[in-house]
């Protein structure tokens, strides 16, 4: 499917979570609402506003961190899989002594034996090094990929949010007449009350 792959070569993307190479991480400050976010995601793809606007509303590692839940079956909360990613470029060793629940709900999701199943992590280190690339040639970079259907409705319409309250996690979804694609999605978790967006993705 043409989405995947699209998402693969954008950010992690094995698409669309903000640090920039070199340097710490900066934690993402997040907008007050779902509503207040993906309008002014879609206003930087609309070219409506600039990105430094929303810079700190983003954090593109976040999709790593949402395909770790998934790949534990969702038993294992963002934050804990959030950790992981910061660790990524340690050894299993290292993520086996100090992120012992990400390793108890692994073993949890049928992964019989973690030291073997680690290193399957290498494929989520790729990503984080892709995503650092990206973030390197400027963060404007991502949301640019998606302007190909440009400029999308900005009237926010409540039936186009999906939101799973039990994870703290949502996307916020809008039809497109493209010829491999039907609808571009923002994804997006929410911390301390603030909604932060992890990843923008075509769907097909």
């Amino acid at each position: 499917m043409r989405t995947l792959k699209r998402i693969g070569a954008l950010v992690a993307a094995v698409t669309v979570l903000l640090a920039m190479t070199g340097c710490k991480k900066k934690k993402a400050r997040g907008a007050k609402s779902a509503e207040e976010l993906v309008t002014a995601v879609l206003e930087v793809i609309n070219e409506d506003a600039e990105y430094s606007e929303v810079e700190d509303w983003m954090d593109w590692y976040g999709w790593i961190a949402f395909r770790l839940m998934e790949e534990t079956d969702m038993k294992c909360d963002l934050p804990t899989c959030k950790a992981v990613v910061e660790d990524l470029d340690k050894d299993s060793d290292y993520i086996y002594e100090h992120h012992r629940d990400f390793v108890v709900t692994w073993k949890d999701a049928n992964h019989e034996n973690f030291d073997d199943d680690c290193y399957s992590l290498v494929a989520w280190k790729l990503c984080k090094s892709r995503i650092d690339e990206y973030l390197k040639a400027g963060g404007d970079f991502i949301l640019k990929q998606f302007r190909e259907f440009a400029p999308y409705d900005t009237d926010f319409d409540r039936d186009n949010l999906h939101e799973d309250k039990k994870h703290d996690v949502g996307y916020y979804s809008i039809e497109i007449d493209g010829e491999d694609y039907h609808a571009i999605e923002i994804h997006y978790y929410i911390e301390d009350g603030r909604y932060i967006c992890y990843g923008v993705n075509f769907v097909g």
